[in-house]
């Protein structure tokens, strides 16, 4: 009796720790209601073969998102759509950005859970009274409920992904992520043939060709353009033009940055038929997408849908076993557009790597400069990689096109420093800094004659005004006295996987100097 005392007082230790330990495993904070919602407790009374099935199935899941949670916490609509839209070569290449120690906490909880399920099948369950399995019943129902209701009670609306016990409100939320996910590439799919709903009033365009160059996961206090001491961004620190100090990516990733920044966002709501090039076309300019970053599927990514709408779409990698290709190998495919003799204005679009973890795999020659260790030192070669490709860009349509032309650069979104301190530290993407949407924005037009810097913080989500301004478009739900170009600043928010926040509440994680 005694033996079988002390193996229930271990084995109820025990449920407690993995109570915690799961919660803490999938981006939960270790709270009280993880303990008194816990279902494994129930499940073991009634039985041992429901209890070890559960607990291993949410072993395996909590050891999965281990790495994701130590770095992302709880799963957001960021997370579904870089999982499904991510092909195989970026997610290895994801998978090996993260540290061996996030792989090996995974490995230790699988391991301690699976030594929870050895030893509880050597405890034997007590019999449980009536009135017993009740009042555990409702212990976990009111546990289970009791956020989502407190926040029904502040105005927030019952919603039980808000729950704090991770058994329930994990598989809820991805649920229901999801969902929304599949909405939203329902509504791409649906709009794929869908006429666009501009109505364009004048088209008065400057120049002969425009050229947009989309880039990736550049820092803003990383070139020297932004007064950077190490010379990263030697041409667009010299070049004539004007840099907007102070742009700000609508999101910290990729998918949910340009669904804000390339179509037109109205109340939260992102009409997929009304972007950049429907509105180019409609207004009479024959547009071209290169793009180096591919898609999966049939053009399933927010970035790739834009661009297979455009008159010719050229995409360097076209299945999800991609090869790693240089971003220069989009300026052959754009010198040959460009020699096309036509009188019509045209609006190009280059959609770049850039630098994109893993930093090394992106530059073409060995890094210039030696900082820190060798992932940041590849990091600071990518952006001397695109600077170089920007300047070729501009070297190649000023020759071919008659030195008529305009170019924007901006990158999508920033980085965050991980383990800054350590002599591994490197960069990735995050959500909790105004670094990870602090990134670079210029234009460069042939009649420039100065370098003019506007110091105003400027939003992502109004790029698509400042497009339409830019080629001379006059539209009617873009024509409502905002001005782009301007020195007034925007009120900035910014999406973070999970809801719009104010951009200047977050904190800072500033550049490393040397």
């Amino acid at each position: 009796m005694e033996q079988i005392n002390k193996q229930a007082v271990i084995f109820y230790f025990l449920l407690l720790l993995y109570a915690l330990l799961s919660n803490y495993s999938l981006g939960y904070p270790p709270n009280i209601y993880a303990v008194v919602g816990n279902l494994l407790l129930l499940a073991f009374n009634l039985s041992k073969y429901l209890f070890l099935t559960v607990l291993l199935f949410h072993s395996l899941i909590c050891s999965v998102y281990i790495p994701e949670a130590i770095f992302y916490g709880s799963p957001s609509v960021g997370i579904i759509a870089s999982l499904f839209e991510t092909n195989a070569q970026e997610s290895w290449e994801y998978l090996q950005s993260l540290p061996i120690y996030s792989y090996v906490i995974s490995l230790l909880f699988l391991l301690f859970a699976i030594g929870f399920a050895v030893f509880a099948l050597k405890v034997k369950p007590s019999p449980m009274k009536k009135t017993t399995v009740i009042t555990l019943i409702c212990l976990i129902t009111v546990a289970v409920l009791y956020k989502p209701w407190s926040n029904y009670h502040k105005g927030k609306g019952f919603q039980l992904s808000d729950t704090r016990v991770s058994l329930i409100g994990f598989y809820w939320v991805n649920y229901q992520l999801i969902k929304e996910y599949q909405r939203q590439k329902a509504e791409m799919s649906a709009v794929k043939n869908q006429q666009s709903t501009w109505e364009i009033s004048a088209v008065n365009p400057k120049y002969e060709n425009y050229v947009v160059i989309i880039g990736e996961s550049m820092r803003a206090d990383y070139l020297s353009m932004y007064g950077y001491p190490i010379e990263t961004t030697p041409f667009l620190a010299k070049t004539t033009g004007l840099i907007i100090d102070g742009y700000i990516s609508a999101a910290p990733n990729t998918q949910p940055s340009l669904a804000r920044t390339l179509y037109l966002y109205k109340e939260n709501d992102t009409q997929f038929q009304n972007n950049i090039i429907t509105l180019a076309k409609q207004a009479g300019f024959k547009t071209y997408w290169l793009s180096n970053q591919g898609f999966s599927g049939e053009f399933d990514s927010v970035a790739a849908r834009v661009g297979a709408g455009s008159d010719k779409p050229h995409f360097t990698q076209l299945s999800s076993d991609s090869i790693n290709i240089n971003d220069k190998t989009l300026l052959q495919i754009f010198r040959t557009e460009l020699q096309e003799s036509d009188d019509t204005p045209k609006l190009f679009v280059l959609h770049l790597m850039g630098s994109h973890p893993l930093f090394c795999r992106r530059i073409d020659i060995a890094p210039s400069i030696r900082f820190k260790n060798d992932e940041m030192s590849c990091y600071l070669e990518s952006l001397r990689q695109t600077d170089a490709l920007i300047r070729n860009v501009v070297d190649l349509v000023k020759t071919e096109s008659n030195n008529n032309y305009s170019l924007i650069y901006f990158s999508d979104h920033g980085l965050s420093h991980r383990e800054k301190e350590s002599e591994q530290g490197t960069l990735q993407v995050g959500n909790e800094h105004k670094e990870n949407y602090q990134v670079p924005f210029i234009r460069i037009s042939s009649d420039d004659s100065e370098r003019k810097i506007l110091k105003t913080q400027r939003s992502a989500f109004n790029f698509i005004y400042g497009f339409a301004q830019w080629l001379g478009i006059q539209e009617k739900t873009l024509s409502n006295g905002y001005q782009f170009f301007s020195e007034k600043p925007d009120d900035v928010k910014v999406f973070n996987w999970h809801q719009n926040i104010d951009f200047n509440q977050l904190p800072s994680d500033p550049a490393i100097m040397q």
